[in-house]
């Protein structure tokens, strides 16, 4: 029954209006195409046939499909008319095949026809969110609800997508009611079934959308509460307004009535009861929170829809129910990591998992490590004080479909996940059921948890941060930091009271190690202290790699004074200022105006390059200078500048003199080759230069 988790407890003057029914059955398909010439079934009546084929299945027949071969963009639609009006308030659709040319909606509406007139629903909401692109499967079903509209025919809607424009539908089901039209008709009342498990703090709905008129005239809605702790009823003049459940020591109802009016003509009060329920154990929130899991295309033998976590079935130890599992096997062995889990639209105290693993595998199925992590303003954060029972045994257990209780610190939260490395060799997980339980608030201040951060490699003279963002107060509290260090090297740490500060890595001889501790603390309660160990290496020289490449020029072939030889610009020879000799030099003098000058290096592989040492020629009445300097790299064949450019002494072109060094210093960057590149100067356009190295970081 639709939205009903649980009977309700209703009370009125007369009977209300029982659950939507299936209509298929009674109507006539319509569709922009009776008579498609597509690979799917020929016959429309596939699409009520009430056979649901899985997700990815490849069997044509069992959908309709509206390709014809005109290949015009047009809005698509497919549904039923019938011999009288009805009230909509649902539809659930299948679609079928999604192909390389079309196959699925670019946008997906609900359009319902009273009077003749197609008018599109209000309030509709598709679950899951229709994609409006190919999924790469086909045969996936959506939930569309909406406010109860009264008409004579119902449809899906919008544009084709893809090259050949067409839909395809698996299944169309549709629910509501008949609606019996005459002057005295009072509208007709049909209230959604609340939670079975409403808990202090929960935002509770009162949904009266499938309400409505049989004469088809828009409804005014009036809600009041009439029994328990009272409560702020927020938008009370609408169909489905809402509150928040009050904290309450006790098990307590609260009780609404509603009453509608379609014109003069009034209903009834119908009465409706939520029961609040403290929190005193923990309690399954499962089906209250989303699937989240890392892969949603599975090519395993495991079921590919990630529900099958949360269906309740839970097979014996060592079974070989593979459908009963949901497995990441992709056939991608890059993969490293894998999660899986639930998020929640609010938050809930949650301190307990119940995971059952699915088969392991040759190839994989398990974790090598594993972890819990909590959601908070999007943020996933470690959680402390978590125990698994039995040990998990981060590989293989050759059995498959063992259950594990995992129980940490209680925390607010509104998502929770278990996080690792996948294992076996081609790193894929395997999980048959994840259960998540919401926890009772501690009755005290839960001290804040500090998270220090991993384990740090610096060079002597780097700046260091040190991160304690992923420390957090269980209630949702602001921290406050306290870093102190111990050991040798005492640094000087840049604010210190926060949760990244910094520091200037000292010079060391040798491989040193700091230590350093953090503190947390909500305002009331200090935390546990954690530590972060910095270990310090003695700072490499720079590393001259210009004779590992290749020296490049964009003149190859000089007729300045210069050496011709490009080897001059790396053999070591650095003339002093007073040198008169040209051949100490390469120019690049041709005779020919140049746009664009460059001279550098390129490797057979990939180097890290941190600054370029560059030493000028001698300077001449016509050239032998640049009017501007940058320095580039060059990865997978495209040449980009570098990033952080500082040129020691400021380069000055024409102004400055013969034979004088610079050092480029720039942003570290990776790349198979290296130029300095610029405009050259003089009414020949050309540059000459002594010595140019380029050197690692």
């Amino acid at each position: 029954m639709f939205g009903a988790d649980a009977p309700l407890s209703l009370t009125a003057n007369y009977a209300m209006n029982p659950a939507p029914a299936q209509l298929k059955q009674l109507g006539t398909i319509i569709s922009r195409v009776l008579t498609p010439e597509g690979g799917g079934s020929k016959t429309p009546e596939v699409i009520r046939d009430s056979d649901y084929p899985p997700p990815g299945t490849q069997d044509w027949e069992k959908q309709f499909d509206t390709l014809i071969y005109d290949f015009q963009p047009r809005e698509d639609w497919i549904g039923y008319a019938f011999d009288g009006p009805h009230a909509f308030t649902r539809v659930v659709f299948q679609e079928g095949g999604n192909f390389f040319d079309g196959g699925w909606f670019e946008q997906l509406g609900v359009r319902v026809r009273k009077a003749g007139v197609w008018v599109e629903v209000t309030g509709m909401t598709v679950t899951p969110a229709y994609p409006g692109t190919s999924d790469g499967q086909g045969f996936r079903s959506y939930a569309i609800t909406f406010d109860a509209a009264v008409g004579d025919a119902i449809a899906i809607f919008g544009p084709a997508a893809g090259s050949a424009h067409f839909i395809s539908v698996a299944e169309l089901d549709v629910y509501g009611w008949r609606a019996n039209a005459y002057a005295a008709a009072v509208p007709l009342l049909h209230i959604a079934g609340l939670p079975a498990l409403i808990v202090p703090g929960d935002t509770v709905v009162l949904d009266a959308r499938e309400s409505f008129d049989p004469n088809g005239e828009a409804l005014q809605y009036a809600w009041t509460q009439v029994e328990g702790p009272s409560v702020t009823l927020l938008d009370p003049q609408t169909a489905a307004p809402h509150f928040v459940a009050p904290e309450l020591s006790a098990k307590q109802t609260l009780a609404f009535e509603l009453t509608t009016r379609a014109g003069t003509r009034a209903s009834q009060p119908v009465r409706v009861a939520a029961t609040v329920t403290p929190l005193t154990a923990p309690v399954d929130v499962t089906t209250r929170g989303k699937v989240l899991i890392s892969e949603l295309a599975p090519l395993g033998l495991g079921d590919d829809d990630p529900e099958v976590i949360r269906d309740g079935v839970t097979p014996a130890a060592g079974s070989a129910e593979h459908g009963a599992q949901y497995d990441t096997f992709t056939g991608d062995s890059s993969v490293l990591e894998g999660w899986v889990g639930y998020t929640f639209d609010q938050s809930w105290w949650l301190g307990r998992l119940e995971f059952q693993e699915g088969g392991d595998y040759d190839d994989g199925g398990w974790f090598t490590s594993l972890q819990v992590e909590v959601r908070r303003a999007g943020v996933w954060y470690p959680v402390q004080g978590s125990t698994f029972n039995p040990a998990y045994p981060f590989a293989s257990d050759d059995l498959g479909f063992e259950r594990y209780t995992i129980t940490f610190d209680p925390v607010l939260a509104d998502g929770v996940r278990l996080f690792g490395r996948v294992g076996g060799a081609e790193h894929f997980f395997t999980v048959a059921e994840l259960r998540a339980f919401a926890v009772p608030k501690p009755a005290a201040n839960a001290p804040a948890w500090s998270n220090a951060g991993a384990d740090i490699v610096a060079t002597s003279g780097k700046t260091v941060m040190l991160d304690a963002s992923a420390s957090l107060d269980p209630e949702g509290g602001a921290l406050s930091y306290a870093w102190t260090q111990t050991g040798a090297y005492s640094v000087y740490l840049q604010n210190a009271a926060t949760a990244q500060p910094t520091f200037t890595a000292p010079s060391v001889r040798a491989e040193a190690q700091l230590t350093f501790t953090l503190s947390v603390s909500d305002g009331v309660t200090a935390s546990t202290l954690d530590t972060v160990v910095v270990t310090v290496e003695p700072g490499r020289r720079p590393e001259d790699i210009s004779q590992l490449g290749a020296i490049i020029a964009s003149v190859g072939v000089p007729y300045g004074m210069g050496s011709p030889s490009l080897e001059t610009i790396r053999d070591g020879v650095t003339p002093l200022a007073t040198a008169t000799d040209p051949t100490l030099q390469y120019d690049t003098y041709t005779g020919k105006p140049a746009a664009l000058g460059w001279i550098g290096y390129q490797w057979p592989e990939l180097h890290m390059v941190g600054h370029v040492s560059f030493q000028e020629g001698l300077h001449f009445d016509d050239g032998g200078f640049f009017t501007s300097l940058e320095v580039q790299l060059r990865r997978a064949g495209v040449w980009r500048s570098v990033t952080g450019l500082t040129i020691q002494p400021a380069y000055a072109g024409a102004a400055g003199p013969s034979w004088q060094t610079y050092t480029l210093n720039f942003d570290p960057t990776i790349g198979e080759a290296i130029r300095i590149v610029g405009q050259p100067g003089g009414s020949n356009t050309f540059f000459s230069v002594a010595e140019l190295r380029a050197y690692t970081p």
